[in-house]
């Protein structure tokens, strides 16, 4: 893969000061190296297509010609989603290229009046695709609005009663108009089919009356959809296992402190100076969630106390009263994420916990797209993903961070009060959690099992509980982020980040002295490599199906599981290759940087 072209306008204001990125190639270039080559294709969430057809003079015959080929080619593509494995692994990207092929082909609108038979396809394919993936509705209108704005397409369209019941039952009503078929979603009431036609076709009513009679059945229900009855309970058991965590014992944050951190001074002023109830900063840990709906308030900075002027110790001490604070600072996520939470005068609230509980999935690796050489690669100092990731999105970009997960406890030691590495952190910033749980009851639904490299087979006391198979990572979509960073005392923000998605990997444990966890690397090296790139294929095939065209990668498994950092940097390497992405970051040792970016 080659660095990205030299000349590149810069962006204003791109990173902290305080964490100056880097290329690989060069000693310490800033992040505001970021391309905009018009040979690169546009970074940033999936812009929506044109309103309608361009309307230009007409088309010479060697135009319509080629833009009849275009469609004809994407439509092949779509044909070829025949099987839910399928759309699962390459659904994204055929959607992606389908709304490009489109919009290219609308600057000749004679291309469609000649392949009207596509759009029963392509609009097939669109609900197929929409039916899995939640959050691509704006995408979806978007594309629909554009197509069908050619008669013969919208024609062929509403001919299929099929489809267009369908659409009424399977899409949101603000989403039926740019299928031109109104918003209302079927009958009410026994009322004729006269009553759901758009008032502004009342002469159409007649030829399109046939897919709504007032006999037919009537549309189905949200609790019909396709959508498993298995991933509503999953996300019904996100609330029960949170609210399953054992209470924590009263202690005052001075007591705690003393308890663990001795030779140090019990803090002056450490538990709350007010007599209002605020997370993180109340004298005492809470038993239970709040009753009710009304979210807590919380204080501005930092919701941890500074040991020896920094929180570094949060990375490495491990006594009780250090536990203690941990655990309590997991709880005030929990309860942010539950009911939102009052920063000063302003409510913040979530708008995406629900749909990504929903969307979440677990991912095996799916087909090759093709690389990009004008992928634009970046190196950041070690613990800056989250960091990175943020800075990115909020440029307006679609963002995907990988996570170094724990395939047997959901969020790692994030519940435990365990030492924070990157998945504790990122549980502890984010929404993140709440997904991690329903993908483990996703995970108990398909009975996953242990690897068979195990060692030992079997826990002291019990059985290892897996959640994240070998070949397979945790998709968790449209995750936010509202609290700061592990070395700021985690504050709480007045403004939510959000991510087109956190992509959750397993990697292979080489450290017998992990207590939590079985060994579990393979033994023969030629498969422990394979079982490398396997993982990193998975990784880059979810982050293509969450729409994400920024890839922030840590050194994944090259800290307490004692991966090399050169074999996790060449397996991804040899993967990316493989996937189309416009930004690479990497965080962590310059041993793995330089090997993912080696060419």
């Amino acid at each position: 893969m080659g660095d990205a072209p030299a000349k590149k306008p810069a962006v204003k204001n791109p990173v902290p000061a305080s964490s100056p990125p880097q290329k690989v190639s060069k000693p310490e270039p800033e992040i505001a190296k970021v391309a905009e080559n018009p040979t690169v294709k546009e970074v940033g969430r999936p812009r929506r297509a044109p309103s309608q057809l361009s309307e230009t003079c007409e088309s010479s015959p060697e135009e319509i010609a080629a833009m009849v080929e275009v469609l004809n080619s994407c439509v092949e593509r779509v044909r070829s989603i025949d099987k839910p494995v399928k759309m699962e692994n390459e659904g994204s990207v055929v959607f992606k290229q389908l709304r490009l092929d489109c919009q290219k082909a609308a600057k000749v609108p004679e291309a469609f009046e000649s392949t009207a038979s596509h759009a029963v396809v392509v609009v097939a394919f669109m609900l197929d695709f929409v039916k899995r993936n939640k959050n691509f509705v704006p995408q979806v209108r978007a594309l629909a609005e554009l197509v069908l704005r050619a008669p013969a397409w919208s024609a062929a369209f509403k001919a299929d009663t099929s489809l267009t019941k369908r659409v009424c039952s399977e899409l949101p009503p603000d989403a039926h108009a740019a299928f031109g078929l109104g918003t209302e979603p079927a009958v009410q009431g026994g009322g004729s089919a006269a009553t759901t036609a758009p008032a502004s076709e009342p002469a159409t009513v007649p030829a399109t009356a046939p897919a709504a009679p007032a006999d037919s059945p009537p549309p189905a229900s949200k609790a019909s959809e396709p959508t498993p009855a298995s991933m509503a309970d999953a996300v019904a058991n996100v609330d029960r296992a949170v609210d399953s965590t054992p209470p924590q014992r009263k202690m005052p944050y001075a007591r705690r402190a003393s308890r663990s951190l001795s030779p140090v001074k019990p803090m002056k002023g450490a538990a709350s100076t007010s007599e209002e109830t605020s997370v993180g900063r109340s004298n005492s840990l809470p038993r239970s969630r709040p009753t009710g709906e009304q979210a807590r308030t919380v204080t501005r900075g930092s919701q941890l106390p500074s040991f020896g002027g920094g929180f570094e110790w949060v990375l490495k001490a491990n006594g009780s009263g250090e536990r203690e604070l941990r655990r309590q600072v997991a709880t005030d996520t929990i309860l942010a994420c539950k009911n939102g939470y009052k920063l000063g005068d302003k409510l913040v609230c979530f708008k995406c916990v629900k749909e990504m509980c929903e969307g979440t999935r677990l991912v095996a690796a799916g087909s090759p797209v093709g690389g990009d050489a004008h992928t634009s690669w970046f190196k950041h100092p070690p613990g800056k993903a989250v960091e990175v990731a943020v800075h990115r999105a909020r440029a307006n970009l679609s963002v995907a961070v990988v996570n170094a997960a724990s395939a047997y406890s959901a969020g790692g030691g994030f519940m435990h009060g365990g030492r924070h590495a990157l998945e504790e952190s990122m549980c502890t910033q984010t929404t993140l959690y709440r997904s991690l749980v329903a993908g483990r009851e996703i995970a108990k639904s398909k009975g996953v099992q242990v690897s068979r490299h195990a060692v030992p087979p079997k826990p002291r006391h019990g059985v290892w509980q897996c959640h994240i198979p070998e070949g397979e990572v945790i998709l968790s979509p449209k995750v936010e982020v509202f609290r700061g960073g592990t070395l700021e005392g985690y504050p709480f923000w007045d403004k939510i980040v959000e991510l087109s998605a956190v992509v959750s990997v397993a990697m292979p444990n080489c450290n017998p002295d992990v207590s939590d966890a079985p060994q579990d690397m393979p033994r023969d090296f030629g498969e422990y490599r394979s079982l490398l790139r396997k993982k990193f294929t998975a990784v880059c095939t979810a982050a293509a199906l969450a729409g994400a065209n920024v890839l922030v990668v840590p050194d994944l498994g090259c800290g307490v599981y004692r991966n090399d950092p050169q074999e996790v940097g060449g397996a991804f390497q040899d993967v990316i290759t493989s996937f189309s992405f416009d930004e690479i970051h990497l965080t962590g040792s310059e041993e793995f940087a330089k090997a993912a970016k080696a060419s």
